[in-house]
């Protein structure tokens, strides 16, 4: 059965529709292996369409994570001890020393360590971060309730502490707010808690 009158048809159109035809005479007649090739180019489609979608959201996760850090964020620390020799320490002067560079915008000094941390309940083998006021700014920290310190406690060297959620808890058996006001023990001295 001819679909097309090749005379009325230049020579090249008359190529491409004899293929045409050629193609779906071939499809009619083998109709199942027509589906299963269907099938095969969806499902692949698909495929393609889930990974890329998981790749995009798995990227939109890590950058979430990381929002509250920009691309000009650096975290400099003193460098391990050589075997045998003394551990290298940086101190409020490097930090000044930092801050004078035309190219730096924030320098926020850190001392973290573990500690025991003990309320009148309970004590609890904790990480601990000190710093100044400036990395409330820097690491756009979120409060549950209370606040973090101020400038004049960190002056006058007052003895405040932020909690985390889950040192709230083992200390406290809550993370409520109504640890705001209490106090811990970290080593020998006593640390009202503000948030």
């Amino acid at each position: 059965m001819k679909y097309f009158n090749s005379q009325r048809i230049g020579k090249d159109s008359y190529v491409y529709l004899k293929t045409i035809e050629i193609a779906w005479k071939n499809l009619s007649k083998n109709k199942f292996r027509s589906f299963l090739t269907s099938l095969g180019i969806i499902i692949g489609s698909a495929t393609i369409v889930l990974v890329i979608e998981m790749g995009a959201g798995a990227k939109a996760e890590i950058e979430k994570q990381y929002s509250n850090m920009s691309v000009t964020t650096i975290l400099v620390n003193a460098p391990a001890p050589a075997e045998g020799g003394a551990a290298s320490r940086l101190n409020i002067d490097d930090v000044e020393a930092v801050m004078k560079s035309q190219y730096i915008s924030y320098a926020v000094p850190q001392l973290t360590g573990k500690v025991q941390a003990q309320s009148k309940e309970n004590i609890y083998q904790s990480g601990i971060l000190g710093s100044t006021t400036k990395l409330y700014d820097l690491a756009d920290i979120e409060l549950v309730s209370g606040r973090f310190f101020s400038k004049e406690e960190e002056d006058n060297h007052i003895k405040v502490a932020v909690l985390g959620a889950t040192v709230a808890e083992e200390l406290f058996g809550t993370a409520n707010p109504d640890v705001i006001g209490q106090e811990i023990t970290i080593g020998k001295k006593q640390f009202e808690i503000i948030g």
